[in-house]
């Protein structure tokens, strides 16, 4: 699951994130596709789930890249 899907699912769904922050669905299915959430949207996002009693940390945001020896051996 990507980091996307993994923070509309904390918030119940895309129309209930929206909702929550405060924008349109259209926006949420924005991020879904593009599979990213602006960075200048992350803090909204975060300060509207923990306002909100959302179990999320920075940690959500940015998802951890693979471990370089994970991408030589993927090379070879």
């Amino acid at each position: 699951m990507s980091y996307v899907r993994n923070i509309i699912s904390k918030f119940g769904g895309p129309r209930a994130m929206a909702r929550v922050i405060g924008r349109p669905s259209s926006t949420i299915a924005g991020w879904v596709s593009r599979g990213s959430i602006p960075d200048v949207n992350k803090a909204h996002v975060l300060d509207c789930a923990i306002s909100a009693g959302i179990q999320l940390g920075p940690v959500d945001f940015f998802p951890v890249a693979p471990p370089m020896q994970a991408i030589e051996e993927a090379q070879r």
